[in-house]
């Protein structure tokens, strides 16, 4: 089987890829001239050159030699609304148009979406698929617009849509700054109600998002991929502290202070022209008390199954962090 995969060389990308070379798959991957490949340059892949965007000839080239088309590339951090519908919303869609050019056949596109998309829940009842909840940041907004545009094609090539939720594990810094506050003996709390999340090991949304490739379900589907069980955030801190072998002193921040310094990160970021995880952006994300989701619709159409609960996920990824010298 030949897959092909944008977004390859970043966190969630890399796992896939070196998952595909391991299930036995030729996998050749889109990256351009200037990405950093260090976790795929001891994998037995292929390259091609080229930028999705564009639609130019080595994305026609990628695609017109795959099987299956794993489509991760996108922007979680940008400086302008215009940044992230470029590169999570219209890019999406010159992959579809060009697939329908140059290889009608494709067995099947996986477009990487996000939890994002449905914004969060009422109350602690966890959502679904058919959350008609709004999307609260302009990431979550372009993710839904890529939606909307590639949906479209599902009835001249077959398409899945998966919306992972927060993904931790190897090779992702996103919460190496909670267990570096933790391992201090400190936990961050934004002040407010309690809140209620799901969290999942980035090799469980590895394995879900191939499924949703192999899988024969009908053109269009969506499907919510994550952790079998919603965490309280008490819960996963107290987690991590067994992990860390820390209590960790709670400090709860108010809101206020949240936003002041997501402003003067922001600020920072566009004086550097490099954009920031923790930006005006980001906070209202942050703030929200309920990311809590069910994978019930996975686990019965696709087989979906999480192996790796959180105190054996964040044992694997502290494992990483200290071999790799970050904690």
């Amino acid at each position: 089987m030949r897959a092909f995969v944008t977004g390859g060389n970043g966190f969630l990308g890399s796992h896939l890829v070196e998952t595909l070379v391991k299930r036995g798959y030729e996998v050749t991957c889109l990256v351009r001239k200037t990405s950093d490949l260090t976790w795929l340059k001891d994998l037995k892949i292929k390259y091609v050159y080229g930028d999705m965007g564009l639609g130019d000839q080595g994305l026609a080239e990628g695609l017109r030699n795959a099987d299956i088309v794993f489509n991760l590339a996108g922007k979680v951090m940008a400086l302008s609304r215009d940044e992230y519908f470029q590169v999570n919303s219209l890019a999406p869609e010159i992959l579809a148009q060009t697939a329908v050019k140059v290889n009608p056949k494709l067995k099947r596109i996986v477009f990487t979406s996000s939890l994002a998309v449905q914004g969060p829940g009422v109350g602690r009842e966890p959502t679904d698929e058919l959350w008609g909840g709004k999307p609260v940041t302009w990431y979550g907004e372009s993710k839904l617009e890529m939606e909307k545009r590639v949906l479209p094609f599902k009835n001249q090539i077959p398409i899945t849509i998966v919306r992972p939720g927060p993904i931790y594990g190897p090779r992702d810094y996103a919460f190496l700054d909670v267990f570096k506050t933790m391992k201090n003996g400190f936990r961050i709390d934004i002040y407010g109600k309690s809140k209620i999340l799901n969290m999942a090991y980035v090799q469980d949304i590895v394995d879900g998002i191939i499924l949703a490739g192999e899988k024969d379900v009908a053109s269009g589907e969506i499907f919510l991929l994550g952790d079998s069980k919603n965490y309280d955030w008490d819960e996963v801190m107290a987690i991590l502290g067994r992990t860390l072998g820390k209590k960790g002193l709670k400090i709860p921040i108010p809101v206020p202070i949240v936003y002041l310094v997501a402003g003067i990160s922001e600020l920072i970021a566009k004086i550097r022209r490099k954009p920031v995880m923790l930006n005006l952006q980001k906070v209202p994300e942050l703030i929200q008390t309920n990311w809590a989701f069910s994978v019930a619709k996975a686990q019965k159409l696709l087989g979906y199954e999480p192996k790796v609960d959180l105190a054996q996920g964040f044992e694997l990824t502290l494992e990483w962090y200290q071999k790799t010298k970050r904690l």
